[in-house]
């Protein structure tokens, strides 16, 4: 699992604490998507917003507020090749213990006819949209628990923040 934070979306430069207030949203369309990797395995991925802040003075150059949304990535796999099954690795995984743990990178495939885009509608009236984006999957030598391979996943997203017009304050 991991998590982020888009501090600065909309092209917006960090700003005060003391100038952020917490702004309430809804969940118009969350969605996981399906992957399958070259050594067989089905994986899920998904992007979930949890937290978002607004600033109250600050703007970008656009006139609109500026946003820090906090995210989590979530992970899981579906399925995996029998071939690929081993113990279970036992004690924590550490950066160092993957670094030394790296068996082969694996291409992906997303699945096709999925809706990429997770929405969400701000209690102020502005959208986001946001999606996941994998950018490598490394097999590891390690294994789940029940001797899944476990994999070391570079990721980041994309969004779209749409803003209405009657937030925006024109210069």
């Amino acid at each position: 699992m991991q998590h982020g934070d888009l501090s600065g979306l909309c092209g917006v430069v960090l700003v005060s604490f003391k100038d952020m207030d917490l702004l309430g949203f809804k969940v118009e369309r969350e969605a996981w998507l399906y992957y399958e990797l070259s050594d067989g395995t089905r994986m899920r991925y998904e992007i979930v917003v949890n937290q978002v802040a607004k600033s109250r003075t600050q703007r970008n150059p656009a006139g609109e507020p500026m946003y820090q949304i906090k995210t989590q990535q979530l992970f899981g796999l579906l399925s995996f090749d029998e071939a690929l099954r081993g113990p279970p690795s036992s004690g924590n995984i550490t950066k160092k213990r993957l670094s030394i743990s790296l068996d082969q990178q694996v291409t992906f495939s997303l699945q096709p006819n999925q809706e990429v885009w997770n929405v969400y509608r701000f209690d102020d009236g502005t959208m986001l949209e946001i999606s996941p984006v994998l950018n490598s999957v490394v097999r590891t030598k390690l294994r789940g628990s029940v001797g899944e391979p476990f994999y070391l996943i570079n990721s980041g997203y994309s969004h779209k923040l749409k803003v209405p017009s009657n937030l925006i304050m024109k210069h």
